[in-house]
């Protein structure tokens, strides 16, 4: 990971806007609105009246600023590779809150992950996904995968029953986490890991989870310095844990824990 820290002097007042650099990930999208159903096809103009039949080739075609509305039904998940753009983030959300389940790997998936969002040719940025239920039942590895990314926001979804983790990244930055629910998962209900700076974990709730509810790990063998900076972790609830805790943090610096 090449991905160089800001000197001690920019990180006291990049910290001091974390909040309004998370927040500003998932403002209002300015572009035109897709939509995605069971009945569609992916030959359609992805209208509300001819909308496309797969997550996967809404998030392929796409462009910066636009939102993605997948109703109703239960649909394979998606790998996300393409960046949205500063005030421009791309949106994929549930019509309707808590009525779409992502129950399996799309055709594309790498990781064995539900959702995906990664590109092995640089960072993915600026993207929102929002109000899903993404279900582990078909021994899904991980729910949510998140690896080399900026300005991502994951909000409002209820992630269970993965063999490992239900929200998981790696080396990202600038992301945020609120409102989720990630539970009965196999290893941890939220797992950020690796280097990342100025992430936010707000309001989410975990529980049920085989080892912590919230782990948080800058683990230096993997690369990078080992140390995760500059975080917001708040106003989250964890129990139930029978192996883990409810928030466990290795590598953690400069960053604020309230509840």
């Amino acid at each position: 990971m090449s991905y160089r820290k800001p000197s001690l002097a920019t990180c006291v007042a990049m910290f001091l806007s974390a909040a309004l650099l998370v927040f500003g990930a998932a403002s209002p999208s300015l572009g035109a609105t897709y939509y995605v159903d069971g009945s569609g096809l992916d030959s359609n103009g992805g209208s509300s009246g001819a909308p496309w039949l797969t997550i996967q080739h809404a998030v392929d075609t796409v462009a910066a600023g636009d939102t993605i509305l997948v109703r109703a039904g239960t649909y394979a998940g998606a790998r996300i590779e393409l960046s949205g753009q500063p005030g421009l983030s791309k949106t994929l959300k549930a019509e309707t809150s808590g009525t779409v389940i992502l129950n399996a790997p799309g055709a594309s998936q790498q990781h064995n992950g539900i959702i995906e969002i990664e590109n092995f040719s640089g960072t993915v940025r600026y993207w929102v996904v929002d109000g899903f239920e993404v279900d582990g039942v078909s021994k899904t590895y991980r729910g949510i995968d998140i690896r080399e990314t900026e300005h991502v926001t994951i909000t409002g979804n209820t992630v269970h029953d993965t063999v490992t983790t239900g929200i998981f990244d790696s080396f990202s930055y600038y992301n945020l986490y609120a409102g989720n629910t990630s539970h009965d998962n196999g290893e941890h209900g939220i797992y950020h890991s690796n280097s990342g700076d100025f992430t936010t974990i707000r309001g989410n709730t975990c529980y049920n989870n085989t080892s912590c509810d919230i782990h948080m790990n800058g683990d230096l063998s993997m690369g990078g310095d080992g140390i995760e900076s500059y975080c917001i972790i708040e106003k989250n609830t964890g129990y139930g844990a029978p192996s883990g805790a409810a928030l466990n943090m290795d590598g953690v610096s400069d960053s604020i824990v309230r509840f």
